[in-house]
């Protein structure tokens, strides 16, 4: 299991950097690329934490404590940022570098401070579901920018809530780890959440 584990971990590490660096080196306006990078920044905190999993699974239990830090982290700014950008991206706003700047500090406070207070994981699970709710209504919105990538945006948060509310880190689905799944489920959706966002800022 642990072995498997490394690989899905493995995977989901390769692609939320691949998305991420597609999103950094992605020619479209200043505005734009200002969304696409804020987005890029919570895809490579999901690539951290993952990649830090991998070693963990492979056997360095050592970086457990680190892997925990990291997939807090990632869960309570990723979906957060991801959203902010595909609401930016469609709608008549824009938010300035000191905006992102502050964004990303506030998300990264919020989650010390649930941290402390023994709530990190209901917090986790709000942010995140706030984060995932606006990839919609920006997916919605693209829609009438870019079909295809409106799609993208919906269909890649439908797999985000899929990965958190149906299936879960714990236990076993079927003949498959719980985790493992999880991981592919949040590989494809990191896919599908920057090939969204690609389209709608192209446009």
């Amino acid at each position: 299991m642990a072995l498997a584990s490394a690989l899905s971990d493995g995977v989901l590490a390769l692609t939320s950097f691949a998305c991420a660096r597609a999103l950094v080196a992605a020619e479209v306006a200043p505005p734009a690329r200002r969304s696409l990078r804020g987005a890029a920044l919570g895809l490579g905190l999901i690539g951290a934490a993952a990649l830090c999993g991998t070693l963990r699974f492979a056997g360095l239990e050592g970086l457990a404590w680190l892997h925990g830090a990291l997939s807090g982290l990632a869960t309570a700014a990723a979906m957060p940022t991801i959203g902010a950008a595909a609401l930016a991206l469609t709608w008549p706003f824009e938010l300035s570098p000191r905006g992102w700047g502050r964004l990303v500090v506030i998300l990264v406070a919020l989650a010390i401070g649930a941290g402390l207070a023994g709530v990190a994981g209901l917090w986790g699970l709000a942010i995140g579901a706030i984060g995932t709710c606006g990839v919609i209504v920006g997916g919605v919105r693209g829609l009438a920018i870019d079909r295809r990538g409106g799609a993208l945006l919906i269909g890649g948060a439908a797999l985000v809530l899929i990965a958190g509310l149906a299936v879960g880190s714990e236990g076993e689905l079927g003949p498959f780890a719980r985790l493992d799944v999880f991981h592919y489920l949040l590989a494809l959706a990191n896919l599908g959440l920057a090939r969204g966002l690609l389209g709608v800022a192209r446009r």
